[in-house]
């Protein structure tokens, strides 16, 4: 990987053997750092290493990853 690489949302799922879905959520959760090109979102290389060294902390240290970035509170207003 050089960090002037970047990856869409299909080569991601597929490296991670997630769905595209799944990407998506998290590039909408903001979890995972990406660019829009027209229609299509790019993840740079720099940002898929962060978001995999922080998952790996995560789960290390068994923190639970956010299910959603809305309080509990909101979403019963909801």
């Amino acid at each position: 990987m050089t960090l002037d690489e970047f990856f869409t949302v299909e080569e991601l799922a597929d490296k991670l053997k997630v769905s595209e879905q799944t990407i998506r959520l998290w590039i909408r959760e903001r979890r995972l750092e990406a660019y829009k090109f027209g229609r299509a979102h790019r993840v740079p290389a720099a940002a898929f290493q962060r978001f995999l060294d922080e998952s790996k902390q995560r789960s290390e240290t068994g923190e639970e990853q956010p299910t959603n970035k809305y309080s509990p509170a909101l979403i019963a207003v909801l």
